[in-house]
């Protein structure tokens, strides 16, 4: 009998907490019109003797939220050296990136002899992506490497895509 009352209690809460449909078709179009997006940038980077080449291969926009904020610009005190900024703009600067360079990769591992080690393997050309909220506004993309020597901050212009 008790196990009978409890399958019983458990039965009746499950269809206690069955869902209802609240919303109308028309609405639920609309509020997946509405919906946070993510764009990703599929890009290739390219080293040669003299110059860097970014090649921008494709770009992908799904329904979604990422956490964080996303600066529109990063403040020069903010800068690192030698890593790249990257710009999304429009009109104006949409928004900005600060990354690693892709092509030096920092790697760390245990050797033979059970000690940690780091080492840096320079690529000739990598694949990278990037993600950031979508904003249709923006057209082109920009990629600059920034050096920090004692005087002041210098960029250097690495490419400029339009996506």
């Amino acid at each position: 009998m008790y196990r009978f009352s409890i399958n019983i209690l458990i039965i009746l809460s499950f269809l206690a907490c069955k869902p209802t449909q609240t919303a109308k078709e028309d609405t639920k179009s609309n509020i997946s019109d509405t919906k946070p997006q993510i764009a990703y940038y599929f890009f290739k980077a390219f080293k040669t003797a003299d110059s860097t080449y970014i090649r921008l291969n494709k770009s992908r926009i799904t329904n979604a939220k990422l956490k964080g904020n996303f600066p529109s610009k990063i403040a020069d005190i903010n800068k690192k050296n030698n890593q790249w900024l990257v710009s999304f703009s429009g009109k104006q600067i949409i928004t900005q990136l600060q990354i690693e360079n892709p092509l030096i990769e920092k790697i760390e591992y245990i050797n033979e002899q059970g000690n940690f080690e780091k080492r840096t393997i320079l690529h000739t050309q990598k694949d990278f992506v990037l993600r950031i909220p979508y904003n249709n506004s923006i057209k082109t993309i920009t990629f600059e490497q920034i050096i920090k020597d004692s005087i002041k901050l210098k960029t250097i212009l690495i490419s400029k895509i339009n996506p």
